[in-house]
């Protein structure tokens, strides 16, 4: 646990974005910790029980498997409101790996440092047998699945002039797409992650009706309608 803790405290200090002013982004960070975590909790169900996992190589391989974005941002390579905005590309990754092979040098073994680094370089394969690299790989996918979606959804819009409308549009369509389902089916190895998206995935539909429905104020309009006042036509958002 003291080594767990040690190279937690090693990538939260690495993670966390210094935009001027004092202040920080803490959005890879935040990421890194729930994937590094949720990876090695993956690593204690049933499938997994035959299979060795090294779990400090796991949870290194989470905590650096997306520090590419960050080099990216102080080389001036990537806006900060970009960041995780797109697949991390191999070449992010393999920034991530030398990133933790220097970082925890002195920290872990030689052998979890080796696996660490390869799990990081291969989670984008799809055809993996390394199964740190699969649980990273599993770990990710479901970050991006459910309530915890919106965080990105809200990012990625926060230029956007149309606001909520563009947030609340965006997940119309992937509903009227069956984005959510096909994906889930495409990008998990394992029935219990499948299972845990799927479960997640059902938390933020009820979520987005409730922010629809507050967003245009129809709780009110439909109060109104109860207590039999007419309920005034106004303008939508443009």
């Amino acid at each position: 646990m003291a080594e767990l803790e040690t190279i937690l405290a090693l990538a939260s200090e690495d993670l966390l974005l210094n935009t001027g002013s004092g202040r920080v982004d803490a959005t890879v960070r935040d990421h890194s910790v729930r994937v590094a975590r949720t990876a090695v909790l993956i690593a204690e169900l049933v499938e997994h029980k035959a299979r060795h996992v090294d779990r400090t190589a796991t949870f290194a391989a989470g905590l650096y498997h997306d520090a590419g974005w960050i080099a990216d941002y102080r080389e001036a390579r990537v806006a900060r409101k970009d960041m995780l905005s797109q697949p991390t590309t191999d070449v992010q990754r393999e920034v991530g790996a030398g990133w933790l092979e220097r970082r925890l040098a002195e920290h872990i073994g030689a052998t979890s440092l080796t696996k660490a680094a390869s799990a990081i370089r291969q989670c984008n394969g799809k055809d993996t047998d390394q199964v740190e690299a699969q649980l990273i790989a599993e770990a990710e996918n479901l970050d991006e699945i459910g309530p915890l979606s919106i965080a990105k959804v809200l990012r990625d819009h926060a230029d956007d002039p149309r606001g909520l409308d563009a947030v609340i549009a965006t997940w119309h369509r992937q509903q009227e797409y069956h984005y959510w389902p096909a994906r889930i089916k495409d990008c998990f190895r394992f029935n219990a992650t499948r299972r845990l998206a799927e479960q997640r995935l059902a938390q933020l539909d009820p979520f987005m009706h409730a922010l629809t429905v507050c967003h245009r104020g129809e709780d009110v309009a439909d109060l109104l309608e109860q207590i039999g006042v007419v309920v005034p036509v106004l303008p939508t958002s443009s």
